[in-house]
């Protein structure tokens, strides 16, 4: 059997932390804010549930490339969103990958989520 490491609760990614029904994403319609960069659009507001906790939701369409690399990019997602401080803003927040231009650089990427969670968390 394989050790597996305990995580806190602060390294986990939770329900809690998810855009879980079709009319958590449909809050993020109105009145909301909007990130528009080379690969991601962003959509922001203050959540309606909790104070603390800000919520996310991905979406990532067919057309940016296999499931293999739709996953990857989400995992990617994920874990900045896991490690910025952006997860205690109190925040819903939509990520929608952008099929207008393909990722050629996964750093590139990562850089660019790192600059908009950090425009988020303020």
């Amino acid at each position: 059997m394989k050790n597996k490491k305990l995580l806190k609760n602060s390294e986990t990614y939770g329900k809690e932390h998810r855009l879980l029904r079709s009319g958590d994403f449909n809050n993020l319609k109105y009145k909301r804010s909007l990130i528009r960069k080379k690969y991601l659009i962003v959509y922001y507001k203050d959540t309606l549930v909790s104070a603390n906790n800000t919520r996310i939701g991905i979406s990532v369409s067919k057309k940016v490339g296999k499931a293999c690399f739709r996953n990857r990019l989400k995992r990617i997602i994920r874990e900045g969103f896991r490690l910025s401080d952006c997860k205690f803003s109190g925040k819903d927040v939509l990520f929608v990958v952008s099929t207008r231009n393909k990722i050629k650089e996964i750093g590139e990427f990562k850089r660019m989520l790192q600059e908009i969670l950090r425009e988020v968390a303020s």
